[in-house]
């Protein structure tokens, strides 16, 4: 369900990985994190949902010890976390207003070029590009290229797809490799089912 990576509603969490993740030091420290509560993707007017009795710490550390057992080594999961950090990084991109040389039209720039850096880095990608593709499209109109600058609406709308799309894609690997580790050479020897409701887990009473 991609909407939930970069909208959520007061009083609800994000997917909990990102919480999880904001618990491991080095993480925060190798790719420049701030807390949850100044993380747009994670909060609501600055308030973080909490989970009461849950520690994300703990959680953490049980996700890090299964993910050997379906192929997910120590490199791999480095990487994970990585582009983890790079979603919640591109969350907290921000744009203000410009105008062109010619001050005919207002379209957007990046507000803070310290926070482009950081997700360039934690992206892998040369910040001029993260930049070029987060404000401005190219089209052609009869055989002629012509760029297209974004307006601030825009821009915010092509930096959420690109969150959602990223974290789209890591979740498929993940299940692909839990999918490669677990199939049997007889489908038909055993099965799970998973029934996957929102909030499902923070229900008083579950009765499933």
């Amino acid at each position: 369900e991609r909407s939930r990576v970069v909208d959520i509603s007061a009083g609800e969490r994000n997917y909990h990985i990102f919480y999880q993740l904001l618990t491991d030091s080095g993480i925060r420290s190798a790719w420049s994190l701030p807390p949850a509560e100044s993380l747009d993707v994670l909060n609501v007017d600055g308030q973080v949902a909490r989970l009461a009795g849950v520690s994300d710490a703990k959680e953490f550390a049980v996700v890090r010890r299964a993910l050997p057992a379906f192929g997910i080594g120590p490199p791999e999961q480095a990487a994970v976390w990585r582009i983890l950090s790079a979603v919640l990084l591109l969350g907290n991109l921000a744009f203000s207003l410009a105008s062109d040389a010619a001050g005919a039209d207002d379209y957007a720039q990046v507000a803070d070029d310290a926070a482009l850096a950081c997700a360039a880095a934690a992206l892998g990608c040369e910040e001029g590009s993260l930049r070029v593709a987060l404000l401005q499209k190219k089209i052609n109109v009869a055989g002629e290229d012509i760029t297209q600058r974004y307006s601030i609406k825009a821009a915010q709308i092509c930096r959420d797809a690109l969150c959602k799309s990223i974290f789209a894609a890591l979740f498929d690997w993940v299940v692909g490799r839990i999918n490669a580790v677990s199939r049997s050479a007889n489908p038909r020897s055993s099965s799970i089912g998973i029934l996957d409701i929102f909030g499902f887990e923070q229900l008083q009473t579950n009765s499933f």
